[in-house]
């Protein structure tokens, strides 16, 4: 099942690619990184101007980028920054700093609350991106919340209901969940409820429909959300003007924004 995010990244491609006026052949890696590779040099086979990835393993897939580049193809790189040559252009927000504002958010909030505090991290071990979550979190927490364990929900939904109900289990006094992408939160937010554990404060990450219903119930304090449909259309107009040989900015910085009970009626409208 493809993630919100996800859908709504294609959308965005989409809408930008019949604007620009440019063929775009989409793939799904199903989050598994040979096939990510396997299909970066496919598309260099088909002769194709531009590939635009959204890293899994940024380690992993720079011998399919730089292979690309050689071959002529511009590459860029979407959501996962990739610090290097063979990349003419990065399109996304700055994972780091929106766990640090998640980590600057639970800080504040157990200061107010007093006494000591622990957070379980929901996250994704497998994936750059959502460890760059996971790593400016625990730094903003700046050791006023203990981290008591991080699981690998492995980015799958099933898999961090799981690891989420084996961290309530196992710390019955947590006081917060951190959750570092939306199979994680929604799969938090069902061992939450199947344990009735609403003591328990979530903050995660990739706003859906699922992720609205939580912030209605106060099941969840707070998301920071990514503009997907954004990203996937600069990620096309960016690759239109590659192809036609003209000049791009190479850093294209997206803003996160913070979703609560507070503002969550803004954003309605694109998740129902």
């Amino acid at each position: 099942m493809a993630s919100t995010f996800r859908t709504q990244m294609i959308a965005g491609v989409e809408e930008a690619a019949e604007a620009e006026g440019v063929e775009v052949d989409v793939y799904n890696s199903n989050n598994e990184v040979i096939k990510q590779n396997e299909a970066m040099e496919n598309y260099v086979t088909r002769g194709v101007d531009v590939i635009a990835v959204a890293a899994i393993e940024l380690e992993s897939a720079l011998p399919a980028v730089r292979a690309a580049s050689e071959a002529g193809v511009k590459v860029i790189a979407v959501d996962a920054r990739i610090e290097d040559p063979a990349v003419s252009a990065n399109v996304g927000v700055d994972n780091r700093a929106g766990g640090e504002t998640m980590g600057k958010l639970v800080a504040e909030d157990a200061a107010a609350s007093g006494g000591d505090a622990t957070v379980g991290i929901v996250g994704a071990l497998n994936s750059e991106i959502q460890n760059a979550r996971a790593d400016g979190f625990q730094d903003a927490l700046g050791g006023k919340v203990e981290v008591v364990q991080i699981v690998d929900g492995q980015n799958r939904q099933e898999k961090a209901v799981d690891e989420a109900e084996n961290l309530l289990t196992a710390f019955p006094d947590l006081t917060y969940i951190y959750a570092t992408g939306e199979p994680a939160l929604i799969g938090t937010l069902a061992a939450i409820e199947s344990q009735g554990r609403t003591d328990v404060k979530v903050y995660g990450w990739d706003l859906s429909a699922e992720g609205i219903r939580a912030l209605d119930n106060d099941l969840v304090e707070a998301i920071a959300n990514q503009p997907a449909k954004e990203e996937g259309v600069q990620a096309i107009e960016i690759a239109a003007r590659l192809a036609r040989g003209e000049e791009v900015e190479r850093d294209n910085l997206l803003d996160i924004n913070v979703i609560t009970k507070d503002n969550v009626d803004e954003y309605r409208a694109d998740y129902s």
